[in-house]
């Protein structure tokens, strides 16, 4: 029926029936999406198979392609994101940027000076094309002298380049975005504008408002609550903004500011405000992040996901962390094994003595975010990591046989009970000392994990 619906011969009026009867079902879809009223699973088809529809994609099948644009809903969210990964592989295998048996994909180098870290990474990033941003990138980090840092590249830098330059382009003290506190993970607004779901005549700004400002959305609406006249609060059809110590008057239509609100109009001034606030103010801005995402990520791949989905896709899923499957998915080192005893205290101190929210502050220590990979910790990378140091981080120069040894052993020169835990964040490694008792080790994992502050990017 989609098919018929869509086709080259279908009509003008059956056209126009389709396209109102869709749009209202993306109404209801979105609004379940934000807040959920249907049973689980009630949008997905069960007749489907998800196998047999990635044959028909890769056919280039007229259903498939039609499912996706219009109804990507009754596909499973894991399937999707699954297609979502096979897209960017694929995008990647074009553009020479996998590595194969026969050649290596090109790698751009770019130097840092942590001490001016935004200025060079943008000097150094807007100078790439959108082929070379889509690549592997490999970042040396050098003092201010130009000495370099030790560390070699193989993700781990540039992941944590990547964490710490978002972090400062992001800080409201730049106000680069006029004091508008934007974090990852998005607000929904964003995540909405991004889908382009704002060019639909069912989107209303003002259901979006709140993720942008919750005061201004609740005195927005106490002005539709309001029972008295409304011309006696004085208001006009425009907005008065501070620019710089200067108030700027903003008309919402032509001649605003000569305009009252009345009870007549305030419905289309809440609209206007909302609008004006979500769109007219920001609109630079906003453009100019939406801009530089569809360089690297194309419209169409994203397109088949709802905001929510879309957020858990950047900043990784909402679900409670699965233990079992972190502890399946995890590497050891300097001596530690799977079966060695502070292991496996750790284990048991993150099942049955930390809360969900403190199990969440171990891995965002860990990682730098605090929500577990979609799809599980097989897709974490670098993986998760856990090693066996007995020393400072200053002295830390990794494994060595003589480490490895007394990990496996538990030889050690004296109790390192008064040290903290640490991590490396850029690596997914958690830095461990062999405590010889686990109320120490659950005791000082604690403190370290309290104690630590991140960025949340998955």
């Amino acid at each position: 029926p989609l098919c018929s619906f869509c086709s080259e011969n279908a009509r003008g009026e059956t056209l126009e029936l389709f396209h109102s009867v869709h749009g209202w079902l993306m109404v209801l879809y979105e609004r379940d999406c934000r807040r959920r009223f249907a049973p689980e699973d009630h949008w997905l088809r069960k007749d489907l198979k998800p196998s047999v529809l990635f044959q028909e994609l890769d056919k280039d099948k007229k259903r498939a392609q039609l499912l996706l644009q219009y109804i990507p809903h009754v596909i499973p969210h894991k399937n999707r994101v699954l297609l979502f990964r096979n897209m960017v592989t694929k995008e990647k295998e074009k553009l020479g940027l996998v590595e194969t048996s026969s050649a290596s994909p090109h790698v751009t180098h770019i130097t840092i000076r942590r001490s001016r870290m935004l200025e060079d990474g943008y000097e150094q990033l807007r100078q790439l094309s959108q082929n070379a941003m889509k690549g592997v990138i490999r970042v040396k980090f050098v003092n201010d002298l130009g000495v370099d840092e030790a560390g070699i590249d193989q993700d781990g830098v540039f992941k944590e380049f990547l964490e710490e330059i978002i972090k400062k382009v992001f800080d409201p003290a730049l106000n680069l975005f006029k004091g508008i506190v934007v974090d990852v993970p998005f607000a929904s607004f964003f995540l909405s504008q991004l889908l382009g779901h704002h060019h639909s005549v069912f989107y209303s700004s003002v259901d979006e408002l709140p993720s942008l400002d919750s005061e201004f959305y609740k005195n927005l609406t106490s002005i539709k609550r309001y029972d008295g006249d409304i011309s006696d609060l004085g208001l006009t059809l425009s907005y008065d903004e501070d620019v710089m110590g200067q108030l700027v008057c903003h008309e919402l239509v032509p001649g605003g500011k000569t305009i009252p609100v009345t009870n007549e109009n305030k419905i289309s001034y809440i609209h206007l405000m909302a609008h004006f606030r979500m769109h007219t103010q920001i609109k630079s801005q906003t453009a100019a992040l939406i801009s530089g995402f569809r360089s690297i990520i194309k419209p169409e791949w994203i397109r088949m996901f709802s905001a929510p989905e879309l957020q858990r896709l950047i900043s990784g899923d909402n679900a409670e962390i699965d233990l079992e499957d972190l502890k399946k998915h995890t590497v050891y080192y300097g001596g530690f094994h799977g079966s060695h005893r502070v292991i496996i205290w750790l284990w048991d101190i993150l099942a049955n003595d930390f809360s969900p929210e403190e199990r969440a502050m171990f891995l965002k220590f860990v990682t730098s975010c605090s929500r577990p990979p979609l799809l599980g910790f097989a897709y974490l990378k670098p993986p998760f990591s856990i090693r066996c140091v007995e020393v400072s981080d200053d002295q830390d120069t990794g494994d060595t046989l003589g480490s490895v040894l007394r990990g496996f052993f538990t030889i050690r020169k004296k109790e390192p009970g008064g040290r903290l835990p640490t991590s490396s964040t850029c690596f997914n490694l958690l830095k461990l000392p062999n405590y010889s008792k686990k109320s120490i080790l659950r005791e000082k994992l604690r403190y370290a994990i309290s104690m630590n502050t991140g960025f949340e990017l998955s």
